[in-house]
């Protein structure tokens, strides 16, 4: 119930809406609905599908049975399309122009991970664990302007 509590606060806040506004989409009070954020109250099956969905979050994320909000599953889709192109490449291919956009879409694949990882170490409850589970590693088979590979937890 406290990870509930915390990531649906969390949420809310990011979201910048009060406590008040979403008791009134949910129609309950804001005393009712500030028992479900501090943990004092659970809610049923059909409140929780209605939170869900006033703040366009999956439930699964709420609960604690995915780490990652759809946010944070957003900037990891990017990471991992730039992380698909780079494997696209074919060194026998190369030109200086191409070896430049490689370049260019490298630092954007970074950026993302980078923008993931920031993201992430803010969310509720996301173990330090988890965190560690997200690695970038070089391929030694390339050279150092070559593809990065992640190792992760299914998100």
């Amino acid at each position: 119930m406290e990870l509930f509590s915390a990531r649906l606060k969390w949420i809310r806040e990011k979201k910048g809406m009060t406590q008040k506004e979403i008791a009134d989409m949910i129609g309950m009070s804001a005393a009712g609905y500030g028992k479900i954020e501090n943990g004092q109250r659970e809610p049923n099956l059909e409140t929780l599908v209605k939170l869900s969905r006033i703040v366009n979050e999956n439930s699964d994320f709420l609960i604690g049975l995915t780490n990652y909000d759809r946010e944070a599953r957003i900037l990891f889709y990017n990471y991992e399309i730039y992380q698909s192109v780079f494997e696209s490449f074919n060194p026998d291919w190369e030109t200086p122009e191409l070896f430049k956009k490689k370049k260019e879409l490298r630092e954007l694949h970074h950026h993302f991970y980078l923008k993931f990882l920031d993201y992430a170490k803010d969310i509720p409850f996301i173990s330090e664990e988890s965190l560690k589970k997200v690695e970038i590693i070089e391929n030694p088979s390339r050279n150092k302007e070559d593809v990065i590979t992640v190792r992760t937890e299914p998100l």
